[in-house]
């Protein structure tokens, strides 16, 4: 019979020797302890199971997913694993030093976001440091060298105390990283670049101050001349642009901001502009008074003040993707063109407080009647933009020979085509923004040098200062509204143009700067085939 209580145990002969205990065996290293299957999941048969025919249903869902849905690897990988380069902590801290102070010394003196992050990257990676990742905002660069997963990476972070424009050492900074990735066998010693760097850093200017001044006094001539203004109007526009930027100067070494110093300088351009009015009313027995012009002083001094603003930088890094540089620098020329404005204004308004008859004496035209007179003056308006920015004889020359081919063809569109002065002014841009990277990448001069020079003959000055007395003037009447929102559209069309040019020019150059393309693009793909490469 069955016993309810389940099996019972088969009891021991009396004579029976009991067996030993198994001796437990010792324990395994993990490495050669064998897999266990889940506690909670049943182990896989050794057989599989028939596998079931596929029906017309399937089929047709499995043709239709695989035509909606891709079969590779997403062309933007997110969170790629990063590179584990083999180099001492040492050599790394040191690499990282000098492509800090490179990174601080190319953005002080004008490059762009772009060109700073690629040639940084272009350092370190000649160095050895293919997993460094670099940051750039408006005040601070960052680097950080991912080092593997079981050591501790290296994040350093350098502030930017302050800006300028200095395309000669821009241009010196960029030999020095050509020289270091043109061999990646053999890069130099960093001590010795980092010497490199420190002289090219300590080098004096190439011109002196008091000859940035006259330059800039020949820029504001430039524009006069450009303007159709008089022998006599030149001349007062040329000292006038000169007191301007002694003013900004001495604004700038007392420590005070940009946009008093901006407003400060168009109050005196504005100021001269009145007392010419003044005198002009009532002294008209005087020869070179009868053809005095007083928008033209102060449509010079806006010129010179707009054109010393970050203007093709911010466009660039707004291209570029780098919204956070770029949304800083755009917001630094709207408040530096709001000084221009306030200056403006608030002389416009006193004057007319004090009985000032204000009027604006016009012209049959607002450019010079010869049109080889309009290119002579570009170029020197170019050239002299070029010196006042210290950049080399050779990038002067360049930047001459830009102003006058971007005024050719804003003309060109302007008078032959017969477009609008904010399109013609765009159109210009856009050629001049191609052409300036691969003419800058094949004669070794800072692109953004020829753009800036190329596009500031093209500044609305004049508009800016006509909107302005319109509105002192004549509040009823919108014409005003009018004459400004054309220089809002001149500034936009500029902006656009540079930046599709830049874009179409570095397209073109590719092959000569092929990193600054992919740190445009941002494409965490092909950096990660560039680096296995």
């Amino acid at each position: 019979m069955v016993n309810p209580d389940g099996p019972q145990a088969t009891p021991t002969p009396p004579s029976a020797t009991p067996l030993p205990a198994p001796r437990r065996a010792a324990p395994s290293s993990p490495e050669s302890r064998p897999v266990q299957a889940h506690p909670t999941k049943p182990a896989a048969a050794t057989t599989s199971a028939p596998r079931m025919p596929r029906t017309g249903a399937t089929r047709v869902r499995g043709r239709a997913m695989s035509v909606i849905r891709p079969s590779g690897p997403p062309t933007k990988p997110i969170s790629v694993r990063g590179t584990n380069d083999r180099v001492s902590e040492w050599h790394t801290r040191a690499v990282i030093d000098f492509c800090l102070r490179l990174g601080e010394a190319m953005l002080v003196t004008g490059a762009s976001v772009a060109d700073t992050t690629a040639s940084l990257l272009r350092v370190g990676r000649a160095y050895g440091l293919q997993g460094a990742h670099v940051d750039i905002t408006y005040t601070s660069v960052t680097i950080s060298m991912h080092r593997g997963v079981h050591r501790d990476p290296i994040t350093v972070m350098r502030i930017i105390a302050h800006f300028g424009t200095d395309y000669s050492r821009l241009e010196a900074l960029h030999a020095l990283v050509r020289d270091i990735a043109r061999d990646p066998d053999d890069p130099g010693e960093i001590d010795d670049n980092l010497y490199t760097l420190e002289r090219i850093l300590e080098q004096p200017h190439v011109y002196r101050r008091g000859v940035i001044t006259f330059a800039w006094a020949l820029m504001g001539a430039g524009v006069a001349m450009l303007l159709g203004g008089s022998t006599a109007m030149v001349l007062v526009a040329g000292l006038s642009t000169a007191v301007v930027d002694r003013i900004q100067y001495a604004v700038a070494r007392a420590g005070v901001s940009a946009f008093f110093g901006q407003m400060l300088g168009a109050m005196f351009a504005t100021a001269v502009a009145v007392g010419l009015l003044v005198v002009h009313q009532h002294a008209e027995t005087i020869m070179w008074l009868g053809q005095v012009r007083p928008s033209l002083v102060v449509a010079s001094s806006v010129v010179v003040l707009l054109a010393g603003m970050s203007v093709v930088t911010a466009a660039q890094d707004t291209l570029d993707g780098f919204y956070l540089t770029a949304g800083a620098r755009t917001y630094e020329v709207v408040l530096l063109t709001g000084g221009v404005v306030a200056g403006v204004l608030l002389v416009l308004s006193i004057a007319q407080r004090f009985g000032v008859d204000l009027v604006i004496v016009e012209r049959s035209s607002s450019f010079a009647g010869s049109v080889l007179t309009q290119i002579v003056a570009a170029a020197l308006i170019a050239g002299a933009f070029a010196v006042s920015a210290y950049c080399a004889p050779r990038t002067v020359l360049a930047a001459v020979l830009t102003g006058g081919f971007s005024w050719l063809l804003f003309g060109t569109l302007m008078w032959g085509v017969g477009t609008s002065e904010p399109v013609a002014a765009g159109g210009a841009a856009l050629v001049v923004g191609a052409l300036a990277p691969f003419v800058g990448t094949r004669v070794h001069v800072p692109s953004i040098a020829l753009i800036t020079a190329g596009i500031v003959p093209l500044l609305p000055g004049q508009a800016v200062y006509r909107g302005i007395m319109m509105f002192i003037t004549e509040g009823e009447n919108t014409l005003w509204q009018t004459t400004l929102l054309n220089a809002v559209l001149m500034g936009l069309t500029l902006s656009v143009g540079v930046s599709l040019g830049t874009l179409l020019g570095r397209q073109v150059s590719a092959g000569a700067d092929s990193l600054t393309a992919r740190v445009v693009r941002r494409t965490v793909s092909e950096t990660t085939n560039d680096t296995a490469a």
